[in-house]
């Protein structure tokens, strides 16, 4: 129960989060000085064909209307046409997500590659070039007991592999 009513304590902050902040960029493009399709008429439009499109863009209309068909169509999905290439946002938007997806897709391909491949050649080398210093250590612990690791007694040599030495803690001597 904990767990549930986190992850909707999150989503109900998302929600909030991505309600200010549509409502925001709504404000800023709807209040900033000028005629906010500046962009989109051209220098040929007579007044007649600017009071259309204000009419066809809803602008026309006062502010809380307009907001209120913004949040609709947010919801829906339905973000109007670009003032740029005239085409529909969404369209625009998956144009651009499905080329930085593929691109994400190979970079995060090559990387893996790589990675692993470096990894392969760092393991042969490391334990290629540390094999004597391996073999050193293993014959060091096992030849004397390890410092109380053993079940037996000090210096009797119980996990001895080639006679019982010196082995980490001094473990040779009588006890």
């Amino acid at each position: 129960m904990n767990r549930v009513s986190f992850l909707l304590g999150r989503l109900l902050q998302m929600v909030v989060v991505l309600w200010v902040v549509a409502t925001l960029l709504f404000l800023i493009f709807r209040l900033m000085p000028g005629n906010p399709l500046v962009a989109y008429i051209d220098t040929n439009f007579t007044a007649e064909m600017q009071q259309t499109l204000l009419r066809q863009f809803g602008l026309d209309r006062p502010l809380h209307v307009q907001y209120a068909i913004f949040l609709g169509n947010l919801v829906r999905g339905e973000f109007g046409r670009s003032f740029f290439s005239r085409e529909p946002v969404s369209q625009v938007m998956w144009q651009v997500l499905h080329s930085n997806f593929a691109k994400s897709f190979a970079s995060c391909s090559l990387k893996t590659l790589l990675i692993a491949g470096m990894t392969f050649v760092f393991m042969i080398f490391t334990f290629s070039s540390c094999e004597s210093l391996r073999n050193v250590s293993s014959y060091g612990f096992a030849s004397g007991g390890g410092g109380g690791a053993s079940t037996g007694t000090a210096g009797s040599g119980a996990f001895a592999v080639s006679g019982g030495g010196a082995g980490f803690a001094g473990t040779g001597a009588a006890g």
